[in-house]
């Protein structure tokens, strides 16, 4: 995460709810490739311009945020009082204190390092991601346009992000299936043999057996739907990291190896349970979608 970033989002969230006093958030988050703010209402093209200016008038006027610890029962009275009553519920009432975060009328509530110098902001970029808004930042007008240059522009032709579902086109269906019929055909030079099953894995003793699960995990949708709430999962019973050195030859990854989990760009991809291992099929497709350099 980058300090940059925190104060990004929150300087974008003051400047939000200056123009649109009705807007709610739900959730304020910085990940690994920018920020995410959770709200009710929907942003077009104009609405992202008219924020971005508003923006960069703050930035320009040279306004200080005022960084400052206030008692938890006083944040949440506050946060009431300006409407944003689903940031009041998400605070830790145990705590007798918060760090905030006041720009004019908007008040943040940290939940990490922030860079208050506004001039490091630089050059914004802003999207709809489902039903939030992404954004991330740079230095320099020359990287956030190398940037554009690099990310597709639409995944609509794969898929589509709806009331937090995911809906995959006809074409980004065979996509897919081409991702898992390469994961299968790996599994099965292995000696692995597929199995369904609604039990308990054990059932299966020593046998070699992979099946595919969907797991709920939390959901930020760093890339595309690579982190939806409800993943698609290789299982492989009887199997280790260990096993999967050589996976890199069937997907264009260079993979980081921890102690049980091989991870792209910080996304676990594979990851040690038990006497198993899990590929996690969503985030891979979403990254390989993202990064647009699997070739079918």
């Amino acid at each position: 995460m980058q300090p940059v970033w925190r104060m990004a989002a929150e300087l974008f969230a003051a400047s939000f709810l200056e123009i649109c006093p009705e807007v709610i958030f739900s959730d304020i988050w910085v990940g690994r490739k920018g920020f995410y703010l959770e709200c009710t209402l929907p942003v077009n093209d104009e609405l992202f311009r008219r924020i971005e200016e508003r923006m960069k008038e703050k930035i320009r006027a040279g306004i200080s945020p005022r960084v400052f610890t206030m008692s938890t029962k006083n944040v949440i009275e506050y946060l009431k009082t300006i409407k944003q009553y689903k940031l009041a519920r998400a605070i830790d009432r145990s705590e007798p204190e918060v760090e905030i975060i006041k720009i004019g009328e908007y008040l943040g509530v940290l939940k990490g390092p922030i860079d208050t110098d506004l001039t490091k902001i630089g050059a914004i970029h802003l999207e709809r991601r489902n039903d939030g808004v992404y954004g991330i930042t740079f230095p320099t007008k020359e990287e956030l346009k190398e940037f554009r240059k690099q990310k597709p522009q639409s995944h609509n032709d794969l898929f589509v992000l709806s009331d937090e579902e995911i809906y995959w086109t006809p074409e980004g269906t065979k996509f897919r299936k081409k991702i898992e019929e390469k994961i299968t055909n790996y599994l099965q030079e292995k000696k692995f043999e597929e199995v369904e099953f609604s039990g308990d894995i054990g059932w299966y003793g020593e046998k070699k057996v992979f099946t595919i699960l969907e797991e709920e995990v939390d959901s930020r949708l760093e890339c595309g739907p690579a982190d939806h709430p409800l993943q698609k999962i290789f299982f492989c019973a009887n199997s280790s990291l260990q096993m999967f050195e050589d996976f890199s030859r069937i997907m264009p990854f260079l993979f980081e190896k921890e102690e049980d989990r091989f991870t792209v760009d910080g996304w676990i991809i594979l990851s040690q349970e038990g006497s198993g291992v899990k590929i996690w099929i969503d985030r891979l497709s979403g990254i390989l979608v993202e990064k647009r350099d699997f070739i079918l």
